[in-house]
Protein backbone atom coordinates (compact mmCIF):
# COMPACT_ATOMS: atom_id res chain seq x y z
CA UNK A 1 0.00 0.00 0.00
CA UNK A 2 1.81 3.07 -0.97
CA UNK A 3 1.13 6.34 1.41
CA UNK A 4 2.71 9.51 0.37
CA UNK A 5 5.53 8.30 -2.06
CA UNK A 6 6.63 5.64 0.38
CA UNK A 7 5.47 2.04 0.15
CA UNK A 8 4.65 0.43 3.32
CA UNK A 9 7.16 -2.16 4.49
CA UNK A 10 8.12 -4.12 7.60
CA UNK A 11 12.01 -4.70 8.69
CA UNK A 12 13.01 -7.93 10.54
CA UNK A 13 16.28 -7.67 12.58
CA UNK A 14 17.70 -10.64 12.58
CA UNK A 15 20.36 -11.56 15.33
CA UNK A 16 22.51 -14.93 16.38
CA UNK A 17 22.56 -15.53 19.73
CA UNK A 18 25.81 -15.67 21.22
CA UNK A 19 27.63 -15.56 18.24
CA UNK A 20 30.96 -14.52 19.70
CA UNK A 21 30.51 -16.86 22.03
CA UNK A 22 29.90 -19.20 19.37
CA UNK A 23 33.30 -18.94 17.58
CA UNK A 24 35.01 -19.23 20.60
CA UNK A 25 33.61 -22.36 20.91
CA UNK A 26 33.37 -23.66 18.05
CA UNK A 27 36.19 -21.20 15.87
CA UNK A 28 36.12 -18.93 13.48
CA UNK A 29 35.70 -21.33 10.63
CA UNK A 30 32.37 -22.52 12.00
CA UNK A 31 31.37 -18.71 12.95
CA UNK A 32 31.84 -17.88 9.30
CA UNK A 33 30.06 -21.03 8.20
CA UNK A 34 27.09 -20.29 10.31
CA UNK A 35 26.68 -16.94 9.23
CA UNK A 36 26.70 -17.86 5.03
CA UNK A 37 24.61 -21.15 6.11
CA UNK A 38 22.17 -18.84 7.48
CA UNK A 39 22.23 -15.97 4.95
CA UNK A 40 21.53 -18.48 2.08
CA UNK A 41 18.62 -20.61 3.74
CA UNK A 42 17.21 -17.02 4.17
CA UNK A 43 17.78 -15.78 0.84
CA UNK A 44 15.92 -18.92 -0.55
CA UNK A 45 13.11 -18.23 1.93
CA UNK A 46 12.41 -14.58 0.04
CA UNK A 47 9.79 -13.60 -2.51
CA UNK A 48 10.42 -11.63 -5.22
CA UNK A 49 11.38 -7.70 -4.02
CA UNK A 50 12.61 -8.57 -0.70
CA UNK A 51 16.10 -7.62 0.23
CA UNK A 52 18.34 -9.10 2.92
CA UNK A 53 21.67 -7.89 4.00
CA UNK A 54 24.00 -8.16 7.10
CA UNK A 55 24.05 -5.48 8.76
CA UNK A 56 26.53 -6.26 11.79
CA UNK A 57 28.92 -9.77 12.32
CA UNK A 58 26.16 -11.10 14.02
CA UNK A 59 23.04 -10.03 12.62
CA UNK A 60 21.26 -9.65 9.06
CA UNK A 61 18.29 -7.05 8.32
CA UNK A 62 15.67 -8.35 6.32
CA UNK A 63 13.54 -5.41 4.44
CA UNK A 64 10.10 -6.92 2.82
CA UNK A 65 7.91 -4.38 0.84
CA UNK A 66 4.02 -4.27 1.20
CA UNK A 67 3.91 -6.22 4.91
CA UNK A 68 2.42 -4.41 7.63
CA UNK A 69 2.20 -4.83 11.63
CA UNK A 70 -0.86 -7.43 10.84
CA UNK A 71 1.59 -9.76 9.03
CA UNK A 72 4.18 -9.97 11.72
CA UNK A 73 3.17 -12.87 13.31
CA UNK A 74 3.44 -14.78 9.96
CA UNK A 75 7.28 -12.97 9.38
CA UNK A 76 8.33 -14.18 12.72
CA UNK A 77 7.06 -17.84 12.35
CA UNK A 78 8.76 -17.44 8.76
CA UNK A 79 12.19 -16.48 10.40
CA UNK A 80 12.16 -18.98 12.91
CA UNK A 81 11.77 -21.98 10.14
CA UNK A 82 14.90 -20.15 8.88
CA UNK A 83 16.08 -20.89 11.54
CA UNK A 84 14.88 -24.65 12.27
CA UNK A 85 16.54 -25.68 9.09
CA UNK A 86 19.75 -24.06 9.65
CA UNK A 87 19.48 -26.30 13.19
CA UNK A 88 19.17 -29.23 10.94
CA UNK A 89 21.97 -27.97 8.61
CA UNK A 90 24.52 -28.55 11.09
CA UNK A 91 23.94 -26.02 13.71
CA UNK A 92 22.06 -27.55 16.41
CA UNK A 93 22.85 -25.08 19.09
CA UNK A 94 22.41 -21.67 17.04
CA UNK A 95 19.78 -19.42 18.07
CA UNK A 96 18.42 -16.20 17.08
CA UNK A 97 16.56 -13.06 18.32
CA UNK A 98 14.20 -11.14 15.93
CA UNK A 99 12.92 -7.78 16.26
CA UNK A 100 10.50 -6.05 13.34
CA UNK A 101 8.76 -3.01 13.00
CA UNK A 102 6.90 -1.67 10.19
CA UNK A 103 7.79 1.66 8.10
CA UNK A 104 4.93 3.49 7.04
CA UNK A 105 6.83 6.51 5.56
CA UNK A 106 8.54 10.14 6.58
CA UNK A 107 6.37 10.07 9.76
CA UNK A 108 8.90 7.03 11.08
CA UNK A 109 11.58 9.34 11.30
CA UNK A 110 12.91 7.64 8.09
CA UNK A 111 14.03 3.91 7.50
CA UNK A 112 16.59 3.71 9.47
CA UNK A 113 14.77 4.67 12.15
CA UNK A 114 13.06 1.84 11.63
CA UNK A 115 15.62 -0.65 11.54
CA UNK A 116 17.08 0.87 14.57
CA UNK A 117 13.71 -0.17 16.45
CA UNK A 118 14.04 -3.44 14.79
CA UNK A 119 17.41 -3.89 16.14
CA UNK A 120 16.52 -2.90 19.21
CA UNK A 121 14.04 -5.22 19.85
CA UNK A 122 16.08 -8.28 18.91
CA UNK A 123 18.60 -6.96 21.46
CA UNK A 124 15.89 -6.86 23.91
CA UNK A 125 15.20 -10.70 23.39
CA UNK A 126 18.78 -11.55 23.66
CA UNK A 127 19.56 -13.65 26.99
CA UNK A 128 20.84 -10.75 29.46
CA UNK A 129 24.41 -12.22 29.36
CA UNK A 130 24.34 -12.11 25.13
CA UNK A 131 23.24 -8.25 25.50
CA UNK A 132 25.64 -5.41 24.65
CA UNK A 133 26.59 -2.83 27.75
Amino acid sequence: AKRRGYEAATVAYIKIVDFHGYMERRGLSMGEALLQGYGRLLRKSLRAGDFAYRAEDDAFALLMPGRSEESFDYLAGRINEVGRQLNESGFPDAELAIGLSAFRGREDGGFDAVVADAAAQAEQQLPRSARRA
